[in-house]
């Protein structure tokens, strides 16, 4: 249903007030899901019946400075050559249990430092810290 006045907002509940007029939005409107010539069921059924964006599973690297960026090979030889690395047993892998605590741990180290994970996952020695 979108508002007659501001058409750009949207509602699927009958009746709801538009956030930008405060009037009711009681128009309904044709539906075009999927942007394809099949029901949006059938394609989600020829997809594998799983709903979502994310139609596979996908591998993300999270850096120290908490940014994040999809895994690939290209992208890792790309980040040992920023870091000038040359020898890859220099190199750690940690699995880290992430919670409650952790993300407050996390948060907390992301607005004092650049090294937020090795911050709260390495016992807080960071480069940093040491300089």
């Amino acid at each position: 249903m979108p508002c007659r006045s501001n058409p750009l907002n949207v509602t699927d509940t009958a009746g709801l007030a538009c956030p930008g007029c405060r009037q009711p939005m009681t128009v309904e409107m044709k539906w075009a899901a999927g942007g394809g010539s099949k029901p949006a069921e059938e394609e989600e059924a020829a997809a594998g019946g799983e709903g979502g964006y994310v139609k596979e599973v996908v591998t993300y690297l999270v850096m120290d400075d908490l940014s994040i960026e999809p895994m690939s090979t290209i992208s890792a030889v790309m980040l040992l050559k920023k870091f000038d690395v040359k020898d890859c047993s220099a190199l750690d892998e940690m699995t880290v249990d992430l919670g409650p605590k952790e993300c407050v741990k996390l948060l907390k180290a992301s607005l004092e430092s650049t090294t937020a994970l090795t911050d709260v996952f390495s016992g807080g020695v960071s480069i940093d810290r040491l300089e």
